[in-house]
């Protein structure tokens, strides 16, 4: 059974990471999992919120937190044979965010959690594996004071509205240009026997036949005559079939494999024009991501009484023991040391 212990901290910065410290801000990224956009716009707008429901939730995230960062710095720290503390609930520079609960943290989840990590950690001794693993001791700090306003809340919820307003604009933008560019597409994908019957492309095809006229491996075909033929509209045989094509596919006297050409070319530029998609997604009241943003919503759970801890893991020192993860998101095996960069401490 792990070692915990249980303090009270008015703190509202732990200080930049170390060597030996490395924060983790608590995010809730599976918060629609739990709750629809009108529960979570009732609890912005009328403080109302399901803690069971949350408490839920906040569990399910400590637990991805566990399984997605410890066993790596469990691996940090030990091979660079540093007794180290990993923190969850502190952003990047030592603010202390804290993680939302309604009550007191279960000390069994979070163990039962740890022991179950050791299918992601690797090494020559697995009893020195299991030995570590329940030598890991850990603080659960509860905050005494949270730094937080209302105007501050109104604030975040004022930006991050404004953000979905320019986004949503961007994707109505891109759909505009995009109809354009379709339209254009559709007119230029047609049978080429088709081109023939609009005096628009016809004289387009005309205008393009006659900016080769410069270009001196053309100069020895009469384009002015071919081009002419497209503004006159003075085809014999306005039938083109396939044994017609694949016989003129390089002859540049005859007017049809100009046809062919500005066809290919006209495509290949609109495709060049093809808008490009926003990079953010389009949203729709999805207030699932603002509520994601422990800080965006910490004024509402201080209303409504929520506590907020920090959970502070701290990883003894396993002499001789080189370890290994499991990355899951890159599906393989990693060796990690601890090592200052620019005097930033760094995974490499």
């Amino acid at each position: 059974m792990h070692t915990f212990t249980y303090s009270k901290i008015k703190t509202s910065n732990f200080g930049y990471e170390q060597l030996n410290k490395e924060y983790k801000e608590v995010f809730l990224k599976n918060i629609f999992d739990f709750f629809s956009e009108d529960e979570l716009l009732d609890f912005i707008n009328n403080y109302v919120l399901n803690k069971i429901k949350f408490n839920k939730l906040i569990l399910q995230t400590i637990i991805l937190y566990i399984k997605n960062y410890l066993p790596k710095y469990i691996t940090v720290f030990i091979n660079s044979n540093i007794i180290g503390d990993l923190y969850f609930g502190i952003d990047d520079i030592g603010n202390t965010i804290g993680i939302p609960y309604f009550g007191i943290l279960d000390e069994k989840l979070i163990s039962n959690t740890i022991n179950n990590i050791k299918i992601l950690l690797r090494s020559y001794n697995l009893d020195l594996i299991d030995n570590m693993l329940s030598n890991i001791k850990i603080e659960i700090c509860e905050l005494e004071e949270i730094d937080t306003t209302k105007n501050e809340f109104i604030n975040n919820l004022y930006n991050f509205e404004e953000i979905n307003k320019k986004i949503n604009q961007n994707w109505l933008d891109y759909f505009d240009k995009y109809k354009i560019w379709h339209k254009n597409i559709l007119k230029y994908s047609v049978k080429l026997s088709n081109f023939l019957k609009s005096d628009e492309i016809r004289n387009e095809i005309a205008n393009w036949i006659r900016s080769y006229k410069k270009i001196n491996e053309f100069k020895k075909y009469d384009l002015e005559k071919i081009a002419k033929i497209y503004e006159n509209n003075i085809f014999i045989d306005k039938k083109i079939s396939i044994d017609l094509i694949d016989s003129i596919r390089y002859n540049y006297e005859h007017p049809i494999k100009w046809l062919i050409d500005f066809k290919d070319y006209k495509i290949l530029e609109i495709k060049k024009e093809k808008p490009l998609q926003p990079m953010l997604k389009p949203l729709k009241d999805n207030y699932s991501k603002f509520c994601s943003n422990i800080k965006n919503i910490l004024y509402l759970l201080n209303k409504i009484n929520a506590k907020f801890y920090i959970l502070k893991f701290s990883i003894p020192i396993c002499n001789n023991l080189p370890i290994e993860y499991y990355s899951e998101k890159q599906s393989k095996w990693l060796h990690r040391s601890r090592i200052l960069i620019n005097s930033n401490p760094s995974c490499f």
